[in-house]
């Protein structure tokens, strides 16, 4: 059967990689994509971004991850529509799923979401939408089932060996990850999966942490409440002290240049305890966060299309305006520009922080930053 042309979604140890796979066989594929940006280029040097994409010749490739088309004449189309579909999601003892949950929508492509358990129940059918799907995690059922995910944090080689013995020719292997190109370590399970998920959108499965969606007629906004309920300046939460971007000292530069910037979270050592992070859409956490004007969004690493919920929520759920990286990333997935404030938009540190207290203190300018909820939600 000869093999069709088609662009997968590819992970290294190294980076992100998109490649396409020919009929001959051949494969294209660039260079690391990634953003890494340092402390020094906030501190008064030129702004550069990096992250030029250069084609690797055939034989030249750059250790990726290669996620072969096994089955050549799979129709994405026709995963979502007719007959029961059965989802089967291999999980850490099958006991995770609860936590990775994937909800398949009923349109002309393939698209899923994270359904996680504080927010709905495990699976949810809704009538014209998932009225065609079911989801498993019993084992059992792999002979047959149309596709099987595999959570990228939750399974190991002897894992997928055990998996590979009864494979069915025509059932995709899908890997699912949120997780960025520089915390996916998956280069020793090269061409074993059909499918990708993630959080980028050039992925055969589009997995995101959050998304806009455009109302249909404009909302009505009490911007005199947002405005009385903002008596802080910007908040911090950090569970973990590892990152590819020196956030954490880029953050202690802001608070040195008189930022006021709270730190809580595991990684400062200041845990909220009547607030855990497994109760982020309880009452208690917005009560902690919705004081606060602003929010420190820096993810762990700068990759492309790699925005978490350290954005969505915070911008959505609890009214405070994420300051970010680089503005770059949120653009080129459709992000407003006015739903946030980029570092990268000022020649250094000082100037960026003279603005965030300017807008602290202005009432008109700071809430224009909430007026993308007029149109979206």
């Amino acid at each position: 059967m000869q093999r069709k042309s088609k662009s997968f979604a590819l992970f290294s140890t190294f980076g992100y990689c998109a490649a396409k796979f020919t009929a001959s066989g051949a494969i294209y594929c660039p260079s690391k994509e990634e953003w890494e940006y340092t402390i020094d280029l906030y501190e008064g040097k030129s702004y550069s971004g990096g992250g030029k994409i250069l084609e690797t010749k055939k034989g030249e490739g750059n250790a990726q991850v290669v996620f072969y088309e096994l089955v050549a004449d799979t129709d994405l189309t026709n995963f979502s529509v007719g007959q029961l579909k059965s989802i089967t999601i291999i999980a850490k003892k099958f006991t995770s799923v609860a936590q990775q949950d994937v909800v398949i929508v009923n349109s002309g492509e393939l698209n899923a979401m994270t359904a996680c358990s504080q927010q709905r129940p495990n699976f949810v059918r809704r009538t014209g939408q998932c009225r065609h799907c079911s989801i498993t995690n019993n084992v059992s059922l792999l002979a047959t089932s149309d596709a099987v995910f595999f959570h990228s944090r939750d399974f190991s080689e002897e894992t997928l060996s055990e998996y590979a013995k009864n494979r069915q020719h025509h059932t995709p292997y899908v890997l699912m990850t949120q997780e960025s190109p520089h915390h996916s370590y998956l280069k020793k399970y090269s061409n074993y999966f059909n499918w990708t998920m993630t959080y980028r959108k050039d992925s055969d499965v589009h997995f995101p942490y959050g998304a806009l969606v455009k109302l249909k007629e404009p909302a009505r906004i009490n911007y005199t409440e947002i405005w009385r309920s903002k008596t802080k300046e910007a908040l911090w939460l950090n569970a973990n002290s590892m990152s590819h971007n020196q956030r954490t000292q880029l953050v202690k530069k802001l608070k040195e240049k008189g930022m006021d910037i709270d730190l809580m979270g595991p990684a400062h050592r200041n845990v909220p305890r009547d607030c855990p992070r497994s109760k982020l859409y309880e009452d208690c956490n917005i009560k902690l966060h919705s004081p606060y004007k602003f929010y420190i969004a820096f993810e762990n690493s700068n990759c492309k299309g790699y925005v978490t919920e350290k954005f969505w929520a915070k911008a959505g759920l609890f009214k405070m305006v994420p300051i970010v990286m680089s503005r770059k990333i949120y653009r080129e997935i459709g992000i407003p520009d006015s739903m946030y404030i980029s570092i990268d938009d000022f020649p250094n540190l000082d100037q960026f922080v003279t603005h965030v207290k300017n807008l602290s203190n202005n009432e008109t300018e700071y809430l224009k930053f909430h007026k993308w909820r007029e149109d979206f939600r």
